[in-house]
């Protein structure tokens, strides 16, 4: 049994590096105070795109036209964000590798996250079986993409890579979570602080179509499962990115947890 403990406690053990990289977050606010202004300009970022979204609404249901404009400006967001945290590293004399943006450990972290993601597909299907849903598992999306065509495909999976998945990881695990558990003295706060920034986010795209008039707000009752679900996606994250101090693996897995409401589940 002690054996077991001991082969759980070191699976969940986060790397030494992470531990001393965090600690020179410590000393100064600074840090801090600069992982609170990227996530500023992550939200205003959103607002932005939620307005152009919002404009292109409006024109589709009058004209019927559709506009590209909000597609486009999308792909700003990772060069944006990157930008910023590259200019605060330049500022504080720090390095990319603490972003994770290191080869160190990578293919543990992808090794990781790989096994995560098959857990977490398994854990999937096993509960709709349980509930008795399995029928509404379907690879029917398959069949979409087959019809958009290799290149909509790709495009799909290289926003989900670059647009989405890497530009949210390096802003709340590779920057926002190092700096903020570094800086705060109690480390599950942070990581909670961090978790509700993080949930918080995926509503400010929708936000600007509220005072337009539009329908783009989730139901109300939804929110707080929507708010939780991002917050335990956080954690997850957050352990994944902790235990070997690398971005990549975080990266495959928010893909992989984008990718399961194609399938369905």
């Amino acid at each position: 049994m002690s054996n077991f403990k001991n082969y759980v406690k070191r699976f969940f053990a986060i790397s030494p590096d992470y531990i001393n990289q965090t600690k020179q977050y410590s000393q100064e606010k600074k840090d801090a105070d600069l992982a609170m202004l990227l996530y500023l300009v992550g939200v205003v970022f959103l607002l932005v795109l939620g307005i152009i979204g919002s404009f292109e609404l409006i024109q589709y249901t009058e004209t019927g036209e559709i506009s590209r404009g909000g597609f486009l400006f999308q792909w700003l967001k990772p060069i944006v964000v990157a930008g910023f945290a590259l200019l605060f590293l330049k500022i504080r004399k720090q390095s990319i590798a603490t972003l994770g943006l290191t080869r160190k450990n990578i293919s543990k972290s992808l090794i990781l996250a790989g096994f995560c993601g098959v857990a977490l597909l398994l854990i999937l299907v096993l509960l709709n079986v349980a509930l008795g849903t399995i029928e509404n598992l379907s690879f029917a999306f398959l069949g979409h993409f087959a019809e958009a065509g290799v290149g909509a495909t790709i495009l799909w999976f290289a926003r989900q890579i670059i647009v989405v998945s890497f530009t949210e990881e390096l802003l709340y695990r590779g920057f926002m979570g190092t700096r903020l558990y570094g800086y705060r003295k109690s480390k599950i706060g942070s990581i909670i602080l961090v978790a509700f920034l993080f949930a918080i986010m995926h509503f400010a795209p929708g936000i600007p179509g509220l005072f337009m008039g539009l329908d783009t707000a989730r139901q109300v009752s939804s929110i707080p499962f929507a708010i939780l679900n991002w917050m335990l996606l956080h954690v997850l994250l957050h352990w994944m990115y902790s235990k070997h101090n690398n971005i990549a693996g975080p990266i495959l897995f928010h893909v992989i947890w984008n990718s399961t409401a194609l399938l369905g589940l």
